[in-house]
């Protein structure tokens, strides 16, 4: 069994397998993280440029399946059989409820019936896989599992609804507003972040399309690439406080803060988040998951994964940042023990 989620095919993995010192796997598990949201709605397929939010640009099922089932499981010869995992949870400020092609059961069927490489499954809440020494897998349930199908209808139904009537909806906070008490720790914060997070963005997908640019809309371009507009900064509802992402440093510098249109005239990537969800961010009080598809905004230029957000997936993502992360977790356990602190 072989599972590849939320990571690339080991180079070295495939050597050995090729080479006949590991066994090709006969399961495969791989991960639906297209988090795709119907037009109008804000996720990850959002590209701001003039004409690129459009149906046509987002994220679709039959790409979802390409991707998942022939790009990615193209090195691995011989898998006869292949489970769709991720993409179950529904994010914040989302009217449509579940994400589109979030139903792995109806994307395994239509996978079976297109292709004919192997079998796919598409395992819900409660279903067992079971692959003995020699294929093929058998299927169970634990009866210890019970699905509310009564919100899971209520999900569908959102979703059915948005997608036949859809209308747009507006970026709010994920965080609470801050304080003014915290307003001088708040920018502090951010102050101290901006330079790592230069740093890191080099070694994204947006970072090396970025260094590879020279021209953009307005000709050749100077050392800054990407522009991040923090929204409703401390004490300035309304406001907008801006930094562009000079590679150079790299390093974020203070600009002047122009109108969206002229931002994206002038910037081939840009980032709108607000300011109270990225100290919310860096202190641990919610994850980067939890921002995009609730209150952030973007732009870029290139392929889908050349997207500032899979940049910041890659920045903020538990696997960069487990310290962020543990916090978060603790306190999400803390909300579900309703036991005073003295009785754990």
């Amino acid at each position: 069994m072989f599972i590849g989620v939320d990571a690339d095919v080991s180079d070295l993995y495939l050597e050995q397998v090729h080479a006949g010192q590991m066994p090709a796997p006969y399961l495969a598990i791989v991960s639906n993280n297209t988090q795709s949201v119907p037009f109008g709605a804000l996720g990850a397929d959002v590209n701001l440029l003039p004409g690129l939010d459009r149906p046509r640009n987002r994220a679709t099922g039959i790409q979802a399946l390409h991707t998942l089932l022939i790009d990615y499981l193209e090195p691995l010869d011989g898998v006869g059989e292949v489970a769709l995992c991720g993409n179950g949870f529904t994010a914040p400020r989302s009217p449509h409820g579940p994400f589109l092609y979030a139903d792995h059961r109806t994307l395994a069927e239509h996978a079976n019936a297109l292709q004919h490489l192997f079998r796919v499954h598409g395992p819900r809440p409660g279903n067992q896989l079971i692959l003995p020494a020699q294929g093929p897998v058998t299927t169970g349930t634990a009866d210890w599992v019970t699905l509310d199908t009564a919100a899971e209808q209520t999900g569908r139904d959102a979703l059915d609804a948005f997608v036949t009537d859809p209308w747009p909806v507006d970026p709010t906070p994920v965080a609470p507003m801050l304080g003014p008490d915290s307003w001088a720790v708040a920018e502090r914060l951010v102050d101290s972040e901006l330079p790592r997070l230069a740093r890191q963005l080099i070694a994204t997908r947006t970072g090396a399309l970025a260094c590879a640019l020279h021209d953009y809309l307005a000709g050749p371009l100077d050392g800054q690439r990407l522009v991040l507009r923090l929204l409703a900064p401390p004490g300035e509802p309304g406001q907008t406080l801006s930094f562009a992402w000079d590679i150079t440093g790299p390093v974020f510098v203070p600009v002047a803060t122009t109108s969206r249109d002229e931002a994206m005239a002038r910037y081939p990537f840009g980032i709108e988040v607000f300011y109270q969800d990225l100290v919310a961010l860096l202190t641990g009080h919610v994850q980067i998951w939890d921002i995009v598809g609730g209150s952030y905004q973007g732009w870029h230029v290139g392929e889908r994964l050349d997207s500032p957000v899979y940049a910041l997936f890659a920045v903020y993502g538990e696997h960069q940042r487990p310290d962020l992360a543990a916090r978060c977790y603790a306190e999400s356990l803390a909300r579900l023990d309703p036991a005073p602190a003295s009785i754990r």
